[in-house]
């Protein structure tokens, strides 16, 4: 996308790698971590917060007003189909319910393999 002034401005993903132009001359790329969405993974799985889904700017204020941000260390409990995400702050923090909307906005960034891991070996 051409701006007024000529430079060109990129927000995309293409192929796992997202590219921000900052001028017409400089451009940051960075790789975006491998990461699951929060429902898909089983209880006692670990990992860092990398990516929040910001389709619905709801999520986005839920996640400040509980002090959730990137890379915060997460845990996932599930309950029979309802889940918990504990963030690694400390014991003092409690755990958020986690509504559907919420847990497909979610991508958590595996940080190792749990006793009773049930995510196939290709995922991890």
């Amino acid at each position: 996308m051409r701006s007024s002034n000529g430079s060109t401005r990129s927000s995309g993903v293409l192929d796992g790698t997202r590219t921000v132009t900052r001028s017409r001359r400089r451009t940051a790329a960075s790789t975006i971590p491998p990461a699951h969405r929060l429902d898909q993974l089983d209880d006692g799985h670990a990992g860092r917060l990398v990516r929040v889904s910001d389709d619905d700017p709801e999520i986005l204020r839920l996640l400040d007003r509980t002090g959730i941000s990137l890379d915060d260390g997460v845990r996932v409990s599930r309950h029979g189909a309802l889940l918990d995400l504990q963030v690694a702050r400390g014991s003092d923090t409690p755990p958020l319910a986690v509504d559907p909307l919420l847990a497909v906005a979610l991508w958590i960034e595996d940080t190792g393999v749990h006793p009773g891991c049930t995510m196939p070996a290709a995922l991890r």
